[in-house]
């Protein structure tokens, strides 16, 4: 079970700096005041951090 969970974890493709480019997108649109827009982007961010987290908790 664990090469599984090791092998899912490849599949992830890291982006350096995607996470801070979100935030600075979702912070964009609140000056524009589209705050539709502002919570997808914090919602990607989120989602992005999470995957990120799991994928290094697994290598461990």
């Amino acid at each position: 079970m664990d090469k599984r969970i090791h092998k899912n974890d490849k599949k992830v493709i890291l982006y350096p700096g995607l996470v801070k480019r979100l935030i600075e997108k979702g912070m964009d649109a609140l000056k524009e005041k589209d705050g539709k827009s502002a919570y997808d982007f914090f919602c990607q961010q989120k989602n992005m951090s999470l995957i990120i987290h799991k994928s290094y908790l697994g290598r461990c």
